[in-house]
């Protein structure tokens, strides 16, 4: 085994790297890795620090290999499932598709996660350009049946997937870094943790799907899905409004230049009116907390209002998890959800309505309380020396 070459500084997360590469041109990372092979072959490096090994270069190909058969084989077999006879063509294209579109989406998605954070990660515009272009495609090869529809929608959605977990991934190395965890056991922990919630999700969606329904007139209406699914059969039956898509361009531009953020305004265009209006409150509830603080104390409490708002919003999807398993346990006098009197259905009396939205205010005041709570038990910043967590 050849040498390793000398311990250098993981700055995982697209703010790290940007501080490493200190506005390098491209062009010269290929050398740096040659003098750093070199340095290698010469046999005078340093003895490599625990924090130095990553998991073998041979093993990613290897998985990368196996992920990209993987995807061909499915959009092969699932041609079948669908009834009717699978076409290699298809599948060969998908796949190519899937891993081109995947390349650069997920290097763009990390960059941008690891400078700003998760909450500017472009999921739903890289989704909606990769379905868009592996449709337009479709169409130039005459592949416009429902079949086809289908196998586009899962070159969408393996996207999707792709770019939502570049940017986890590009935090949980970021934050490994930050803590002095070793690379390769946490790149092993990762593989771990998209193989095990891949089962219990689709578990989630299908048992959502038959208890509540999934799409326009059911109880969970999925705006987004029900606005990917109106483009795709748009660009493949040649009837996308494009008219209105320009005019809706040029909106986002204006409102742009006008100082305001283009992504929020634009979710409250095509969002229903019910799910938008909580967002409404919680962005007032952040102006309320960020007008009531101290400049130098903005970012500690911004800090707790966002973990605290990540905790609700985690602990609504389970709790409704948990009630839509109950809801289709059925025994002879009706489901536990009936038994227990845990309502499915949008309240239709006054004191159901007033008794909600006491509760919505409660957590509002709780929300504002936490962030204006002072740091006490805050785990502390590392200090950086180096690049290195002291």
């Amino acid at each position: 085994r050849l040498p390793a070459p000398p311990p250098r500084e993981r700055g995982e997360g697209g703010d790290e790297a940007r501080e490493r590469s200190g506005g390098l041109p491209l062009a010269d990372i290929p050398a740096g890795l040659f003098a750093s092979q070199k340095t290698a072959l010469n046999g005078v490096a340093a003895q490599p620090q625990r924090t130095d090994y990553d998991m073998p270069i041979k093993y990613v190909f290897l998985i990368l290999l196996v992920l990209v058969l993987s995807i061909g084989i499915f959009l092969y077999f699932y041609q079948q499932k669908l009834g009717t006879h699978g076409s290699f063509d298809i599948a060969s294209v998908g796949t190519i598709l899937a891993v081109i579109f995947g390349f650069f989406f997920v290097t763009v998605s990390a960059r941008i996660v690891g400078i700003v954070g998760s909450s500017s990660s472009p999921v739903s515009g890289m989704t909606l350009t990769a379905l868009m272009a592996t449709a337009l495609i479709f169409v130039l090869f005459g592949w416009t049946d429902s079949v086809s529809k289908i196998l586009a929608m899962c070159v969408g959605s393996i996207i999707c997937i792709a770019v939502c977990m570049s940017g986890d991934i590009s935090q949980d190395l970021k934050t490994s870094y930050l803590v002095g965890a070793t690379p390769y056991k946490i790149q092993i922990a990762e593989f771990i943790g998209v193989l095990a919630p891949a089962v219990a999700i689709a578990w989630v969606l299908l048992l959502l799907n038959e208890t509540y329904g999934l799409g326009p007139g059911k109880k969970l209406e999925a705006p987004q899905a029900t606005l990917l699914s109106m483009v795709l059969n748009g660009v493949i039956q040649g009837n996308l409004p494009w008219i209105l898509i320009i005019v809706g361009i040029f909106i986002g531009l204006t409102v742009e230049l006008l100082g305001i953020a283009s992504l929020p305004f634009a979710i409250g265009l095509y969002l229903p009116f019910k799910l938008s209006a909580p967002l409404i409150i919680g962005g007032f509830v952040a102006w309320l907390v960020n007008y009531l603080t101290k400049t130098a104390e903005k970012e500690d409490t911004s800090e707790r209002g966002v973990l605290f708002g990540s905790g609700l919003v985690a602990g609504d999807a389970l709790v409704g998890i948990v009630i839509a398993l109950l809801a289709s346990v059925t025994i002879k006098a009706g489901s536990l959800a009936e038994l227990m009197n845990l309502r499915g259905q949008i309240p239709d009396s006054t004191i159901e309505h007033l008794l909600g939205f006491g509760i919505f205010i409660v957590l509002s005041i709780i929300l504002v309380l936490v962030a204006k709570s002072g740091s006490k038990g805050m785990p502390a910043r590392p200090e950086m020396s180096g690049g290195v967590p002291q």
